[in-house]
Parts: structure tokens; C-alpha cells; sequence
């Protein structure tokens, strides 16, 4: 991966009508995961998207062969993670072949959530399987403490600078770096922790959760690893925002159309997982609504 080239300039917003206006700015863009519910806001050359209905067919992002778009300007995003990552290099050229089952591993883990990983292993056991998961969790561990958040306010934010460093560090992790291994291992073990200290309590299928941390992953309970949730209301005391999860489909629920229903066009996500619009900040108070309107729609 050439972590030198020059990058065109990257932004992040969280209003589509201002993504929209910056990009209109200039000729040649392109967009990765500009989804906002319904609203897609597209790129000139080339748009990434796999959430919204219109671009659900689509695979991740992650897992697009490289492409290089020549005078590419600019590059509009809703949101950063690593699909959005991947997506980027992709347009750019910038994958390297040999990394193509750590960006399956991804593509797999946006689509379906973390914690399908055990199945996706499961049907795909190798070494190189292996060194993949070991790569998201060196991933992970560096961006619990290095996240990249549109502004609340809907302003723009150029990300240019940001998006340098971790393509860096994901060169770092997927050539083998100790260092990155080590702090993957370390961060692997904070998650037994995680599911203890954000468990606020449960309900038939529904768990409610509350951490600095990402927690929709765990539908384990605490108490007993053998009983697994339906679905998790995560409240993050960081971002003041609002998730809901299912561990598998459920017939004519969806996390998405929920959202929207509570909250608005423009709550993100899709059939597995979403969230609150990200311009507006909520109470833990809302999250207990929402845990409240789950439980009874589930059971």
C-alpha cells in the first residue's frame, strides 16, 4: 500500500443538504456511504453505497476492486469506519491483493455485525482467516481511541489529514506489526469487561446497555454467557446518540424503519442495526423509551 500518495481532499458531514452544497463546489466527486435513512447523497464519478434502498444490492464499500479515477477532487462521507476506509482506497487504487480476505472479513462484519463473526469462522477456517480477525481486532483498538465524528452542528469537516494517519496504521496492521497485534490482544480482553459494566438490565429478548464504548455486539448476558438477546438498546454516554440492534432477522421488524418511525427520516442504518440522526444529541431517558417500545414489539 502506498501510504505516501496524494490524497484528494476527504470530508465528513452529518446533513446531506450540506455535503450536497460543498460537493456541488466542485466537478469530479465521489461519495462512500453518504446514506442518510432514505437520502442518498451522490458523487459525480463514482458513489459507494449498501444501505439505503436503492444501493442494498450493492456490496461493502470494502470489498470493491480497486478503481482510479483521474482529477478526483474530492470524496463526501456521512460517516468514517472501516468500510468507509476500504471504500476509499478502493477509489484511490490503493489495496493491495494479498489483504483481500481481511476486507471479505470486514465487508462480512458491516453487513451482518460483530457478533456473527464465530459463523463467518466458522464456514471460512484458515491461517490467513485467523490473521484477518486479528487484524480487525489491531483495527478496532486504535480506533476506540482515534474516532472521526461529524460535527453535530451539520458543518463541514475536512478529514484529509486524519484519513492519512490511518491509512498508515492499517499498513502497519496488515503487514504484521507487533505493536498493533499486541494493543488487538489487549483490546479483546476489555471486551469481557465491556459486557459486565454496560448491562443495565434486560427484558424477555431486549438488553439495554449503556457505555463510552460501542456495545451492540454483545447480546450475551453477563450473568450467563449461554443466553443470547434478540435485540440491544445501546445508549453511548459519549456521543449522546441512541442504537438498536437485532442479533438475527426477525420477521417484519426492522432496526431502520423503527428508528425513522421514533426518530425521523434521516436515523440511519438498515434491517440489523441503526441509530439516531446524528445532528441531534439524546437522554439516556430516550434510550429507555426506546427500550421500553422494543420490548413490547418483540414480545
Amino acid at each position: 500500500m502506498n501510504t505516501e500518495k496524494v490524497l484528494p481532499r476527504i470530508i465528513i458531514c452529518c446533513k446531506p443538504e450540506h455535503l450536497k452544497s460543498e460537493l456541488d463546489k466542485y466537478e469530479k466527486t465521489a461519495t462512500i456511504e453518504a446514506e442518510y435513512g432514505n437520502i442518498v447523497v451522490t458523487g459525480s464519478l463514482v458513489t459507494l453505497a449498501h444501505h439505503s434502498p436503492h444501493y442494498k444490492s450493492n456490496c461493502p464499500p470494502c470489498e470493491k476492486e480497486n478503481m482510479n479515477f483521474n482529477g478526483l477532487q474530492i470524496i463526501g462521507l456521512s460517516h468514517f469506519d472501516l468500510d468507509t476506509l476500504g471504500g476509499i482506497l478502493a477509489i484511490l487504487g490503493m489495496k493491495d491483493s494479498k489483504d483481500e480476505p481481511f476486507w471479505k472479513l470486514a465487508g462480512f462484519i458491516d453487513t451482518h455485525g460483530a457478533h456473527k463473526i464465530s459463523t463467518y469462522m466458522s464456514s471460512n477456517v484458515s491461517s490467513v482467516t485467523s490473521w484477518s480477525l486479528d487484524c480487525i481486532y489491531s483495527f478496532w483498538s486504535y480506533g476506540s481511541n482515534n474516532k472521526i465524528l461529524s460535527p453535530k452542528d451539520g458543518t463541514i469537516l475536512d478529514i484529509t489529514e486524519n484519513v492519512k494517519i490511518y491509512i498508515q496504521i492499517l499498513n502497519r496492521i496488515l503487514n504484521n506489526d507487533q505493536e498493533m497485534y499486541n494493543l488487538g490482544q489487549k483490546w479483546l480482553q476489555t471486551q469481557y469487561n465491556l459486557n459486565k459494566k454496560s448491562f443495565i438490565k434486560s427484558s424477555d429478548n431486549v438488553i439495554l446497555r449503556c457505555s463510552e464504548s460501542f456495545v451492540n455486539h454483545i447480546y450475551e448476558d453477563p450473568h450467563s454467557t449461554a443466553k443470547s438477546y434478540k435485540a440491544i438498546v445501546g445508549f453511548s454516554e459519549k456521543y449522546n446518540s441512541i442504537t438498536i440492534s437485532i442479533c438475527d432477522p426477525i420477521e417484519g421488524f426492522s432496526c431502520s424503519e423503527f428508528m425513522k418511525n421514533m426518530f425521523g427520516p434521516t436515523a440511519g442504518g438498515h434491517s440489523g442495526i441503526a441509530g439516531t440522526p446524528r445532528d441531534t444529541q439524546y437522554k439516556f431517558s430516550d434510550a429507555i423509551k426506546v427500550f421500553e417500545e422494543v420490548v413490547k414489539i418483540l414480545n
